[in-house]
């Protein structure tokens, strides 16, 4: 009776995962149910864990309870590589497979220290700081799907780096109609001072030449990143193809901001296209099929 408790347990806490990243993390969904079946649980399982932190800095009314939120998740973790979680689904999803995909503690906890750095004020002092922190956040969480893939080669650890850089401006840049409701700014300080883009514009929602230039300055950025990225796809293992797929994504979002000549606010970004989420499945699934990222 009680192995047949845990492993429903198992599965519940199995299930909770997967449900949790199709709820606030869709692409990476789709990117996941497209990695080889014996993969699959170690990337939901990071990508819970990735929505589980990001959920506090949305969730947390105020930093002392956010802070002790992300103290749990320090013990938490610590337990988990004890063997003995607590009864959280997201921990008992992650215990048996940090062990069996050799992920580091300290990359973990990277990632926890990371998210807590940047909860609060999300508006970032400077480009360079978005980059940081999507290298903190992002590259870690693909640098450990390339743990779980077995794949230690350099070069695509660096592709990695790259796609996880792009990956921080893509989320700021997309975020920025939705935080600018909450009279919040994700674009970086540095490029508002340097175009003269006024926050208010932002906070109303109103689109200038100036934030556009914004705009269109971090999305060059963030190109470039993904273009570096896939600029190793000839010289790194097949096998690190499923952990790079999400630059697919990244692409899409870009090509669709430049269609819309990088004005953040118009509808056709505000608005998701009503056959974009079919057509970014049919590109990861194509990319997939092909090897490619």
């Amino acid at each position: 009776m009680a192995m047949s408790s845990r492993v429903k347990s198992v599965q519940e806490a199995a299930k909770h995962c997967m449900d949790l990243v199709q709820r606030v993390d869709n692409e990476h969904y789709v990117s996941t149910v497209l990695a080889p079946t014996k993969y699959r649980g170690a990337f939901f399982g990071l990508r819970a864990f990735n929505a589980e932190l990001a959920s506090i800095s949305e969730s947390a009314k105020d930093p002392r309870t956010a802070s002790m939120r992300f103290q749990w998740w320090r013990t938490t973790l610590d337990q988990i590589y004890g063997g003995e979680p607590p009864q959280q689904p997201t921990a008992l999803f992650l215990t048996p497979l940090v062990l069996r995909n050799n992920w580091k503690h300290e990359d973990m906890m990277k990632i926890i220290d990371a998210r807590e750095q940047t909860t609060g004020d999300v508006q970032p002092q400077s480009v360079q700081e978005l980059e940081y922190y999507g290298e903190m956040i992002h590259s870690t969480l693909y640098h450990l799907a390339l743990d779980s893939l077995g794949v230690e080669d350099e070069k695509a650890r660096h592709a990695a780096s790259h796609l996880g850089r792009a990956m921080g401006m893509v989320l700021a840049l997309r975020g920025t109609p939705v935080l600018a409701l909450q009279r919040k700014v994700s674009l970086p300080q540095d490029l508002i001072e340097k175009t003269g883009t006024k926050i208010s514009d932002i906070t109303r929602g109103q689109s200038s030449e100036q934030l556009t230039d914004a705009v269109f300055q971090l999305a060059s950025t963030a190109n470039a990143h993904v273009e570096q990225c896939r600029a190793f796809a000839e010289h790194i293992p097949k096998e690190a193809q499923p952990a790079l797929l999400p630059a697919v994504f990244a692409h899409r979002y870009l090509q669709r901001l430049q269609e819309a000549n990088f004005q953040i606010f118009s509808p056709a970004m505000t608005n998701t296209p009503r056959m974009e989420p079919l057509a970014l499945r049919y590109d990861l699934w194509q990319h997939n099929r092909k090897g490619k990222y």
